[in-house]
């Protein structure tokens, strides 16, 4: 959600200055069905932020932001340096196991291992179909940001 006011939109924790957006996982955890899909919402939440390019925008946390394209970006570079690192254990079928991988056991609090799970299952998400997020950044004219997503699956 965005608050528009003239010339300025209050993104909150939707865009955010150099740190890279944590999306949670909402999930029945007895049955893993109903799952919220943050990736799927993503790729399509990219074609409303692209129209506030031109706006003043307030986000929380830090400075304002200078360019929804650049932000984008950073988010799209942040994201496939992650999404490597994960694509490394592409045999791993366990998150517990992919944590311990990824992490060496250093991760003690659940909140940042709830973070983090829910940062891989999303990076799980992208890995398999790439393509979505791709068309999603054509769409939004950010074609050389879609390049990246080439590297990535070749």
């Amino acid at each position: 959600m965005v608050y528009l006011c003239g010339s300025h939109a209050v993104s909150g924790d939707v865009l955010l200055h150099n740190i890279f957006q944590a999306p949670l996982l909402d999930v029945d955890l007895e049955t893993f069905s109903g799952r919220f899909r943050n990736y799927d919402a993503y790729c399509t939440s990219l074609l409303e932020l692209r129209k506030l390019e031109g706006y003043q925008i307030c986000p929380g946390h830090r400075n304002t932001v200078d360019s929804v394209d650049e932000t984008i970006r950073f988010y799209i570079r942040k994201l496939l340096e992650r999404a490597r690192q994960v694509k490394r254990y592409d045999g791993i079928e366990s998150i517990r196991e992919l944590i311990a991988h990824l992490f060496s056991g250093s991760l003690v609090d659940p909140f940042v291992v709830y973070l983090k799970v829910s940062e891989l299952v999303f990076m799980r998400d992208f890995l398999a179909d790439p393509g979505r997020l791709e068309r999603s950044l054509e769409r939004i004219g950010l074609a050389d940001a879609a390049q990246e997503l080439n590297a990535l699956t070749i």
